[in-house]
């Protein structure tokens, strides 16, 4: 069994560790893709047809893509080898199917519009700030 430095067994139940299943699996709705910017684009099944092909996929293909992306840009080959390491390959490939499919006239809005959908997501999971004023009032305890 291998384990880390520290002595701990390395576990292998979540190849998509330090993610959570609710990062992985993001619940993203309509109301997420709109806050992103999807509304702003024509209406056209083909972008519908790839974006319904995320739903039925039995890979994380939408986390995947926030993934390969920073700030809705679309980051080289070896930076998304780097972000994917060690998730499992079929899931690799098909977000690099994903990748490869996307509609060309709408390349660049669908992946900052899918990538930005992810994070709203994941910051609408999120406990509520603290208000700046309270936050004063701890600090100068």
């Amino acid at each position: 069994m291998r384990c880390r430095l520290n002595g701990d067994p390395i576990c292998r139940e979540n190849p998509y560790a330090p993610w959570k299943d609710e990062d992985v699996y993001p619940e993203v709705l309509s109301y997420h893709l709109d806050l992103a910017g999807f509304g702003e684009l024509p209406d056209d099944p083909v972008i519908d047809e790839w974006l319904e092909s995320f739903w039925w996929s039995r890979w994380p293909v939408l986390f995947l893509i926030e993934r390969c992306c920073h700030d809705g840009e679309v980051l080289t080959l070896d930076l998304r080898e780097t972000r994917m390491m060690g998730f499992p390959i079929d899931a690799i490939a098909a977000c690099e199917h994903a990748l490869a499919t996307v509609p060309a006239d709408y390349e660049q809005e669908l992946f900052f519009i899918v990538s930005w959908a992810v994070r709203f997501e994941r910051g609408s999971r999120m406990p509520p700030f603290v208000k700046a004023t309270s936050l004063r009032h701890h600090l100068h305890r």
